[in-house]
């Protein structure tokens, strides 16, 4: 492993924020990304110190990336240079050592990496926030608690969840005003005499599975979506605290533990049949057998298998089970004759099995034949000896079976290996082989020239294997395009951002900025003809087009929106392709004596309505001799919220244009929007409640009826700390009987500069943001 040290230096507990929306894509740093390469970090929220480990594991889209180097660290947004964050130059993973010493505050990494040759470089990717670590008078009692499983999954259970409680005593004692439930950690090592191993659990949903009360009260929930904790694991959790003042990390070091009991839930053998041949002459040595090994749920603990029946009634000495294993086997010598098949009971216990209980038993869990012969695999092939399966890109759906001689009848197919962007694209039938292309697949010829992609099957029975290395070699759509590139102006200096995620995005701070030409790139092959069409969605907003460049016209100096125009790129008469551009009028906006600038970037909110999503924090700069950005509490005063004016505008989807509800004019009115503001309790109103985040004199509850919502300061949630006034749009609720929502909302928003929840809704006037609901978004 080969590691690249900047230098920096730790105090207190580092908490590493990466938004469910925000991720970073490299991209040339004179252009914008044409290539369609992201880099997403996900990782470790929160370390304490002394700890080490790793903060962020990137995945990408696109050419593997390689060549990571940390090209800078900011502290509270000034240089700073240590030696505790490493990056791996291979793999991009950052690691952080060295933590006894630490400096509070908002730490950036930017870094630079290569993929398809080209360097990419963009900064601030992952933000790192340290906190002090809780008092050593923070106590848990009981330090471990366990549930079984089945009563966890079951709300209706007459058992009650254990409870542990967090108290303060002594002269440190520090009066907790909230406690959240920070990060959920398996430990993987959890029945040997060495140091515990904390592993992050990253599964959606998981934190969800435990509660804290504001008494300190920590429980699991007792809840079928709880489902998702495994049996036998043994947990911890990390708490964060929070004072009037400061907040605190209980890390998981000295939490809370969890352990999830239970008995043998359930087991099965894949492929739950196989073929032993009989012994003769041909088999001097004898014949033998053994099965796959078993997927099993439940705890782990004290885990014996055993063989409960055998049918037809056989020695049981003859069939065996490794107890440990729970795989079956036969041995030379059995003497067992073709055209039987016996069918296996099988029996699990643990320890949690009371004394002179069975066990979990699965009846005829597997199939033995015994056969005369097992076949060789003699040939095994897609489309031709080779393995290549050559087809033009974006072709319609199709599907290939294998061609096999020999192996029997008895046989499985195994899907190995697959290059990422293939798997996406096909679908693989385990049970007869075939791999079929998905319809609307985007498997293409890359920037890079790549028209190869591989994969590698296998098929087996119970004696013999043969592998399939596989090749889809696509060969020229001269019709194709799959996107469509304007740019963007984001940067202060209004070049180019990079990443793809500030695509198609242009910020007009007076009318000079919109005196520029872009230029449109695209997938379409040189030699094909392509023609553009701009239309206005929902702006102002004119464009002309001439040679691949476009021009912007149409000002709007009065107000600070957000709009949206669709561009259509035709190709060859064929194939079209329709993309939006999105545009800010950033102007000065005024409450009382205060001018105000709302600037998130990117300024659009990408997000599958499946899963919701959080964008990023927004600057907000007030204007003066020299204009500044809020922060601190100074921020905490500026309260910003949706109001009035909800548009939506279909794209791609089943649903009409239109608003929730105008008494005047009901033709504008989207019968999905007019759903949707029913489901949340608000029939027959066109205004905020569904997407408030406050009343008109206090803080709305958020957890239910709502669509959405500004994140702005509350003291009785820590939920702002990492999320500045993002906008937080929640999972699964944007459908109705039609689909889920395929489009844009765009709507506004108001302000007050001076923290009086009354004050907002008569507060300036605001779109700074655009929401994209699209279900084939990938994060």
């Amino acid at each position: 492993m080969s590691l690249r040290k900047l230098t920096f230096s730790f105090l207190a507990i580092l908490i590493v924020t990466v938004s469910p929306l925000f991720y970073v894509s490299c991209s040339d740093t004179e252009t914008t990304d044409s290539s369609n390469f992201a880099l997403y970090y996900t990782g470790l929220t929160n370390i304490a110190p002394s700890m080490t480990g790793t903060i962020s594991k990137p995945t990408y889209k696109g050419s593997a990336p390689s060549d990571f180097t940390i090209t800078g660290i900011t502290l509270n947004n000034e240089v700073y240079t240590g030696n505790c964050f490493l990056i791996d130059s291979e793999t991009g993973v950052i690691s952080v050592q060295n933590t006894e010493n630490a400096a509070k505050g908002r730490y950036k990494i930017s870094i630079s990496c290569v993929s398809g040759g080209t360097r990419y470089e963009y900064k601030d990717i992952v933000i790192v926030k340290l906190l002090a670590s809780a008092p050593k008078n923070v106590i848990v009692t009981p330090k471990l608690i366990q549930a079984d499983y089945g009563d966890i999954i079951n709300k209706n259970s007459e058992i009650d969840m254990p409870i542990a409680k967090i108290t303060t005593t002594g002269e440190e004692h520090i009066s907790i005003s909230s406690y959240t439930v920070s990060d959920v950690f398996k430990i993987t090592n959890e029945n040997t005499e060495e140091e515990p191993i904390y592993e992050l659990v990253t599964t959606e949903g998981v934190k969800e599975c435990f509660s804290i009360s504001q008494e300190g009260e920590f429980t699991i929930v007792q809840d079928e979506k709880s489902g998702i904790l495994e049996p036998g694991t043994l947990y911890a959790v990390s708490i964060l605290l929070s004072t009037r003042t400061d907040e605190y990390l209980l890390d998981e070091k000295n939490s809370i533990n969890i352990k999830v009991t239970s008995k043998p839930l359930n087991f099965s053998y894949d492929p739950a049949e196989g073929e032993l041949e009989e012994e003769s002459t041909a088999t001097p040595e004898g014949t033998t057998f053994e099965s796959v090994l078993p997927t099993y749920q439940g705890a782990t603990d004290g885990l014996k298998y055993s063989i409960y029946a055998i049918e037809p009634a056989i020695e049981q000495e003859i069939i065996k089970i490794n107890e440990n294993t729970g795989k079956l086997y036969v041995e030379a010598g059995h003497g067992l004759q073709k055209g039987t098949t016996y069918k296996i009971s099988v029996c699990a216990r643990n320890m949690y099995n009371e004394e002179g209980e069975v066990g979990t038993v699965i009846e005829n869990a597997y199939s033995l034949k015994i056969v005369a012969f097992i076949a060789k695999f003699d040939q095994f092939y897609y489309e031709n000896e080779t393995n290549t399966i050559e087809r033009m890109e974006l072709s319609p759906s199709y599907t290939i079976e294998p061609t096999i001689v020999g192996g029997g009848e008895n046989i499985k197919y195994t899907l190995i290996e697959c290059e990422p962007e293939l798997q996406k694209n096909i679908e693989f039938n385990a049970t007869t082989g075939a791999i079929t292309m998905k319809e609307g697949n985007k498997l293409v010829i890359n920037d890079e020239g790549k028209d190869s992609y591989t994969m590698k099957v296998k098929v087996a029975n119970s004696k013999y294997e043969k592998e399939a290395n596989i090749t889809f070699k696509l060969t020229q759509n001269e019709d194709r395009i799959t996107y469509i590139h304007c740019g963007n102006n984001l940067d202060t200096n209004g070049n180019a951002l990079p990443g793809i995620q500030y695509e198609n995005q242009f910020r007009f701070n007076s009318e000079d900025d919109m005196n520029r030409t872009f230029t449109i790139k695209t997938n379409a092959y040189s030699t094909a003809k392509i023609t553009f069409k701009y239309e206005k969605l929902s702006t102002s907003v004119t464009a002309n087009i001439t040679n691949n460049e476009i021009t912007f016209s149409g000002w709007k100096g009065d107000a600070a929106t957000s709009n949206i125009g669709i561009i259509t790129a035709t190709v060859n008469d064929k194939t079209e392709l329709k993309v939006p551009v999105f545009f800010h009028f950033n102007n000065w906006t005024k409450y009382n004596q205060d001018n105000v600038k709302i600037e998130y970037y990117p300024f659009v909110l990408h997000v599958n309505p499946h899963k919701g999503g959080i964008s990023t924090s927004p600057k907000i700069i007030l204007k003066g001799k020299s204009d500044s950005e809020l922060s601190g509490d100074v921020r905490k005063k500026f309260l910003l919220d949706y109001r009035r004016n909800f548009n939506y505008y279909n794209f791609g989807g089943n649903h009409t244009n239109g608003v929730p509800y105008d008494q005047k004019n009901p033709d504008k009115i989207s019968p999905f929007m007019a759903h949707l503001w029913e489901t949340c309790g608000q029939k027959n109103n066109a205004n905020k409640p569904p997407m408030a985040f406050f009343t008109n004199s206090g803080y709305k509850d958020n957890s239910s009826q709502s669509l959405g919502y500004v994140i702005n300061y509350n003291p009785n949630t820590i939920e702002y700390k990492n999320h500045e006034h993002s906008v937080n749009i929640i999972k699964d609720m944007w459908k109705d009987s039609e689909g889920y929502a395929n489009g844009f909302i765009a709507a506004e928003m108001t302000f007050c500069t001076d923290g009086i929840i009354g004050n907002v809704n008569s507060g300036g006037k605001v779109t700074p943001l655009i929401i994209w609901f699209d279900e084939n978004y990938e994060e």
